[in-house]
Formats: C-alpha cells, sequence, structure tokens
C-alpha cells in the first residue's frame, strides 16, 4: 500500500463545496485504487484578511509537521505556487517522493502586485521545487509544452492527467424539456448557457455581449439565456444584464453544488466557454459529457477536446460579434446537423471519463 499526503491550498468546504473539487475527486480516484491518503489542506473559507493569514500559518505549519516527522511515500502538492517554500523546506531535510499538479493560476499569475511577488519571491521556489520533483502533473498537452519552456523540464518527466475527467454517473445526457422544467424556463426555449465563476478571465462579459447582440438581431426568436456562478464581479454582471435589458431573458443562479451541474447543463442547448484563459477548462468536457456542443474561446487549452464544426466550435477570444454568429450558425442547422455534433460532443468526453483518468494516474504514481 503506498501512503501519501495530499497537500491542497484548496479543498471542498461545506461554504463553497465546489471549490478544489478536483481535488477531491482525484483523491477519491486514489483511494479507490488503494493508496492510503491524509491531507493537508485548506477546507475553509477565510472571513478576511488576518483570518487568512491565520488560516496559512495553520496550514503552513501542518505540511512541515506531518512531511518531515509523518512517513509517507508520496507527498502530493496541488498548485505549487501556494506551496513551493513547505515543500522545498521539506526536501532539504528528507528524502521523500514529491509530486506537483499543476493548474492554471500556477504559471499563469494576473495582477501587477501578484506577477511581482511570483517573479521576485516564488518562482526561484518554484524552479527548486520542480528539480527536485519526482513528477509534474499537468491537466493538457498545451501546458506541458509551457512548462517543458519555461522551466526547461524533460518532456518526460511531465506527466498529463486532465484534472481528475469527468465521472459519467454525474454528467450525462437529460431530458432538457424535464430540466428546463425545474428551473422554470420555458420548454419551447433555446436555451444558451454559461457556467463558471464571475471573473475577469472567465469572460462573462462576452457572454452577456453576444447575449444582447442575439436578443438584438431576433434570429433566434424565443432564446434564453442561463447563467451559473458566483464571483468577484457580481455587481457587474447585474449592472450588466440591466444595461443590455437581458432580465426577462436570463435566468441566473449563483451557488450550486457540483451534483446540480448536470441539471443546468441538461436545461442548454448550448453551452458558451468564452474563458480568456485556462489549463484545460473540465467545464467544457463537462458540458459535451451530458451532450452538450460548446462554442469556445480559441485558446491553446480548449484545443484538447473542441474540434470545429464537429463536437462544437470556436471564437476569437473576445469577439462577442463571431460568437453571436457561431450561435446562430448552430442554431440554423438541420436537426440530424445538431444532433451529430452532439453524438461527437459525447464521444469526445468518453475519452476523459474520470475511470480511465485515475487508472493511468495511478499506474504512474504507483511505478514512482
Amino acid at each position: 500500500m503506498i501512503k501519501m499526503l495530499l497537500v491542497s491550498s484548496l479543498y471542498p468546504s461545506a461554504q463553497k463545496p465546489g471549490y478544489g473539487i478536483f481535488v477531491q475527486n482525484c483523491e477519491n480516484g486514489l483511494k479507490e485504487h488503494g493508496f492510503e491518503i491524509e491531507r493537508a489542506v485548506i477546507d475553509a473559507t477565510p472571513s478576511g484578511l488576518l483570518h487568512k493569514i491565520a488560516l496559512y500559518i495553520s496550514f503552513y505549519a501542518r505540511i512541515l509537521y506531518m512531511g518531515i516527522f509523518g512517513r509517507y511515500d508520496i507527498i502530493y502538492g496541488h498548485f505549487v505556487s501556494h506551496i513551493c517554500l513547505p515543500l522545498y523546506l521539506i526536501s532539504l531535510v528528507k528524502k521523500v517522493k514529491i509530486v506537483i499538479n499543476i493548474h492554471g493560476g500556477d504559471i499563469s499569475v494576473e495582477g501587477d502586485i501578484r506577477k511581482l511577488i511570483y517573479h521576485f519571491i516564488l518562482n526561484p521556489f518554484i524552479k527548486k521545487i520542480f528539480a527536485a520533483a519526482a513528477l509534474i502533473i499537468s491537466p493538457s498537452r498545451h501546458y506541458k509544452r509551457i512548462l517543458a519552456a519555461r522551466y526547461k523540464l524533460e518532456n518526460d518527466k511531465i506527466f498529463v492527467s486532465p484534472s481528475g475527467g469527468v465521472d459519467p454517473l454525474k454528467f450525462k445526457p437529460l431530458d432538457p424539456l424535464e430540466c428546463r422544467q425545474k428551473l422554470s424556463i420555458a420548454k419551447d426555449k433555446f436555451v444558451i448557457g454559461y457556467i463558471s465563476r464571475l471573473e475577469e478571465n472567465k469572460g462573462w462579459r462576452f457572454f452577456l455581449e453576444a447575449a444582447a447582440a442575439l436578443k438584438k438581431s431576433g434570429v433566434i426568436k424565443k432564446v434564453s439565456f442561463l447563467a451559473v456562478g458566483g464571483g468577484s464581479q457580481r455587481a457587474e454582471f447585474d449592472e450588466t444584464v440591466l444595461a443590455f435589458g437581458l432580465e426577462k431573458e436570463i435566468t441566473y443562479i449563483q451557488k450550486a453544488s457540483h451534483e446540480e451541474l448536470e441539471l443546468f447543463y441538461g436545461a442548454m442547448d448550448l453551452f458558451i466557454f468564452p474563458t480568456l484563459k485556462e489549463s484545460l477548462g473540465l467545464v467544457g468536457i463537462e458540458a459535451m459529457a451530458c451532450g452538450r456542443p460548446v462554442i469556445g474561446s480559441r485558446i491553446g487549452a480548449l484545443g484538447e477536446y473542441i474540434v470545429e464544426g464537429k463536437n462544437g466550435f470556436f471564437f476569437e477570444t473576445g469577439d462577442s460579434e463571431e460568437l453571436k454568429k457561431k450561435i446562430e450558425y448552430y442554431y440554423n442547422l438541420p436537426a440530424d446537423g445538431r444532433k451529430k455534433i452532439s453524438e461527437a460532443a459525447l464521444k469526445t468526453a468518453s475519452y476523459f471519463e474520470s475511470k480511465a483518468i485515475s487508472n493511468k494516474l495511478c499506474a504512474k504514481l504507483s511505478a514512482l
């Protein structure tokens, strides 16, 4: 039996059950394969700056204590920019296999202050922990290329594993009419959906701009929009909805559990993924697993699973006019054309099933 210490600054909590769900999904897959796992994680939501500082002090203390004095075969860390310092200190005093799972924000930092902190303080330790690590896990081939080039890493040191994959028991095609009835959306509507956080880099503005343009064009007579997700820009989102006059056309749901997402995907005809950057973009694959085609930004990671005109479509990042045109194109397809794209989306999602992803990851970790 392989004993592992799981380290993550993000883990589902009672207040935010969806935060870090991919970390928990990965953990569950490892447990199913017989890994014995103990955790050093932050599974609480900070109520303010002082509380956040206290949480991180406690978090780092647990990592150091458990990592140095515990007996583990592997220390498996998520979000390297948050954990590089304690893991590096552990590597100096103890020989243990360290595995680092990379996520989008680890190497793609936003904000001038954060970039300065990252460049001058964190990046030197990230380089050191990458050098000390036995394995680095990337969520996509796209991010693997970025990692290898930026940190001069050998290709065989980076293993691609797409964020735990998608569970086909939790994400599968549902009757859209039944889903809409539960959400009080008229059954005869053409439903266009967005599921993500309301943050600048998620591109929610482009979704609303395209929605307003669709309403104005009148090409889709009975259109409805479904948006799911909270975030720091909730107020701006509400203001934009009012400014565009979309309050009657849009159904907004701020909080949703991971288990509820299947219902929202099921109510949609089309899923919009207007993100500005992603390391993989698991929500797009979840939508496909529910039989919903995806129209996504033309960024590298989404190219791992979207094939233009086959299982979905691309639009130039930030170009809401092109997004509108792609939506209208799909809407005007004959029924058999839509069906083919939906079936292709389902087939694509099958390559990302969580069990298969977990089997490959566990085999790789066992080989260490």
